[in-house]
């Protein structure tokens, strides 16, 4: 029991000083004082750092699966699906505390390639539920073979609009997307929905 208590209490010294620092800055021997413990006693419990931050990424995943399965079950427009999606993304995603410390612990291309690729592959794995969604009820009209092009084409813009805008405000960068959508949905909505679009809130 002593022992969980002691791996609790530092995952919960790392996340504050993760979110506070970032993942370069915050040190394991700054996560060993403000535990009172030892950098090697640390490495006992986790072996790395970075094995420990992934830890703290996993209960930051499961709140988006909580999150995502919510606006998966919802039966409304799949139109006002992608706009909760890009809410989302924006609101409890971009600005998560622990952004930042995530983009740095995925600045090294190389070591943490597959990491990146996991969590895109996720995106587009949602994107491409309510995209095929939409074809199969008759809201979206998307050829055969094109799919994959319509889900990178929605992910990638997610993925740089919030990259070139990160030191606008939410709204703005919500605003930036609404229009996207509103543009894309042109392209590819029936005649069947009505999609008055809206916010999403």
């Amino acid at each position: 029991m002593k022992k969980e208590l002691k791996k609790q209490a530092i995952l919960v010294a790392a996340q504050r000083l993760f979110v506070e620092k970032g993942y370069n800055d915050a040190s394991l021997q700054m996560i060993a004082d403000e535990v009172g413990t030892t950098r090697s006693n640390i490495l006992y419990h986790y072996k790395s750092k970075a094995a420990l931050f992934e830890i703290i990424l996993k209960d930051w995943e499961d709140e988006w699966v909580v999150t995502w399965e919510r606006i998966k079950a919802g039966k409304c427009h799949p139109s006002v699906q992608l706009q909760g999606f890009f809410h989302v993304f924006i609101y409890e995603d971009l600005r998560h505390p622990l952004r930042k410390a995530f983009d740095e612990f995925l600045g090294d291309a190389d070591s943490k390639q597959k990491e990146k690729e996991r969590w895109v592959e996720c995106d587009q794995e949602s994107i491409a539920f309510i995209l095929s969604r939409g074809v199969s009820e008759g809201y979206y009209n998307i050829e055969t073979g094109q799919m994959n092009t319509h889900v990178n084409l929605i992910v990638g813009s997610l993925y740089g609009m919030s990259d070139t805008m990160r030191q606008e405000s939410d709204e703005q960068i919500m605003s930036a997307f609404k229009l996207f959508l509103e543009i894309y949905l042109k392209k590819i909505e029936t005649d069947v929905n009505g999609f008055e679009g809206g916010d999403n809130e």
